[in-house]
């Protein structure tokens, strides 16, 4: 059960990237550091990055998205809307 459409998902992905609303998770925090990902690297993949649905979600609430980060390596993270 899907409580936004998709559509209005992205615009909201975008919308929170772009007013630097972005919440990480502890385990976000750990992975970026070893992953050597900074949060202009999570903010350029919010902004260009494929939105679709997390298959593994029952809820609807979250979203996997897919791109690269600011220097063109492949980037890939998980959101939740609370």
């Amino acid at each position: 059960m899907t409580i936004i459409s998709l559509d209005e998902a992205k615009s909201l992905v975008r919308q929170i990237a772009k007013s630097g609303g972005v919440a990480l998770h502890p385990h976000c925090q750990i992975r970026m550091e070893e992953r050597n990902v900074e949060m202009d690297d999570i903010l350029y993949l919010l902004n260009w990055g494929e939105v679709r649905p997390n298959a593994s979600d029952e809820t609807g609430k979250r979203l996997l998205v897919s791109g690269t980060d600011i220097e063109g390596e492949p980037l890939r993270a998980s959101i939740t809307f609370l």
